[in-house]
């Protein structure tokens, strides 16, 4: 759904109290198919996520620090000695699957 922008201040009827109309867009319909394009692949990447599978997610930190908390909390940390992070512990099909969502919007499933 997308909202109007608006300056304009709107006036309560009951106390003649002003506060300015909400302003909201939703950008998500813009923002996801240009980024969709930068899933796995090198242009702008600056990590790269290590599955347990060996495969390697070309990545980008913004966009996996603004996914998830637990990546956002070790990339802070700015702890990594290489552009490299391994993740252990999960099904490698499913990680893939999580990190396509950062970028696309869409969890497949």
């Amino acid at each position: 759904e997308e909202h109007s922008v608006s300056e304009e201040e709107s006036e309560d009827e009951g106390d003649g109290f002003f506060e300015p109309t909400a302003m909201y867009r939703d950008h998500s319909s813009v923002i996801h198919p240009g980024l969709s394009t930068y899933f796995n692949t090198p242009t702008f990447s600056d990590l790269a996520v290590l599955a347990p599978d060996g495969r390697r997610l070309a990545c980008h930190q913004i966009v996996l620090s603004a996914g998830s908390r637990r990546f956002a909390k070790i990339l802070e940390q700015g702890i990594l000695q290489e552009p490299e992070l391994p993740v252990w512990g999960v099904d490698s099909d499913a990680l893939e699957a999580v990190v396509q969502c950062f970028y696309t919007g869409e969890c497949s499933g």
